[in-house]
């Protein structure tokens, strides 16, 4: 899955683009208190800690923002 991710990095057109993650650690803690989705949780936060994800983003120029710095670019 990690070379899915990198080619849909590699496609991000200029301008804006959201991709939504919900990166998380997945322990007992969580499987306990998500009845879905604990395993993906995890995938995404191993996929976001991938050194090549990482470089990919670095190569393809992009840039990583929260909602708050999109609001601050917005409102500039």
């Amino acid at each position: 899955m990690v070379s899915g991710f990198l080619d849909l990095l590699r496609a991000v057109p200029a301008g804006v683009t959201e991709i939504f993650l919900h990166p998380m650690v997945c322990d007992d803690e969580l499987r306990a208190t998500v009845d879905f989705g604990a395993t993906k949780r995890g995938h995404e936060l191993r996929l976001l800690t991938d050194p090549l994800v990482a470089q990919t983003i670095a190569d393809e120029g992009l840039v990583r923002l929260g909602w708050r710095d999109l609001r601050d670019v917005q409102r500039a």
